[in-house]
């Protein structure tokens, strides 16, 4: 699926507003279309949003944001090198619901980033070394 690169320029025009309302429809417009973004576009929007959550002042947004960040980490859409930015803020300074959403955003990020569990290295071994130690995969 895709949204095309024009509603994608208008979500990072309303995500980068000055508007406090308009970056938190945005932020809420990325988390309901999340499932139908592609992973270039998923990419972009959970870059843009946790550089914004880096920064943002405005308690409502970063609670939108993370929102954001948390259904995007949901459909896998959030890189890797969005969470190593957005795991350094601080959570206890943050109020609770926005703290659930960081809460969902750093846990779903940390199951996507764990190494395989030992039982399906077995058998990816098997299947990449198999034939040369005479094992069929």
């Amino acid at each position: 699926m895709s949204i095309g690169a024009r509603h994608l320029r208008d979500l990072l025009r309303g995500l980068t507003s000055e508007s406090p309302e308009v970056r938190s429809g945005a932020c809420d417009t990325v988390a309901d279309w999340a499932q139908f973004l592609n992973g270039p576009e998923g990419a972009v929007a959970s870059y843009t949003v946790g550089c914004l959550a880096m920064i943002e002042t405005e308690p409502d947004c970063l609670e939108a944001e993370m929102h954001a960040l948390a259904t995007l980490a949901e459909w896998e859409l959030a890189p890797s090198f969005v969470y190593d930015e957005v795991k350094h803020l601080d959570p206890g300074k943050l109020g609770a619901a926005t703290r659930t959403h960081y809460d969902n955003f750093i846990a779903r990020m940390a199951l996507d980033l764990e190494p395989f569990p030992d039982h399906r290295m077995d058998l990816l071994d098997r299947v990449v070394h198999g034939a040369d130690r005479g094992i069929d995969p």
